[in-house]
């Protein structure tokens, strides 16, 4: 439930390399803030997220609406 900030924040301060996210919860929209804060995370070319896997795109899993990024 966090908010555009303090995902920026989060980000900024995690060094992650895998990125799982609900595709909204309630009138937060994820996808569209992950694109604000660091465009090109879904296609694996943000350089705000310099520890997820580089050209590795992300993926939606059917049926749960998760982009999941950077998993093998």
């Amino acid at each position: 439930m966090y908010r555009q900030d303090e995902l920026a924040y989060v980000f900024a301060q995690s060094g992650c390399s895998v990125l799982i996210t609900m595709t909204s919860f309630g009138d937060l929209d994820y996808p569209a803030m992950l694109d604000a804060i660091a465009l090109g995370w879904a296609n694996g070319s943000s350089e705000k997220l310099p520890s997820l896997p580089r050209g590795q795109p992300g993926c939606f899993l059917q049926g749960l609406r998760a982009p999941l990024v950077g998993a093998r």
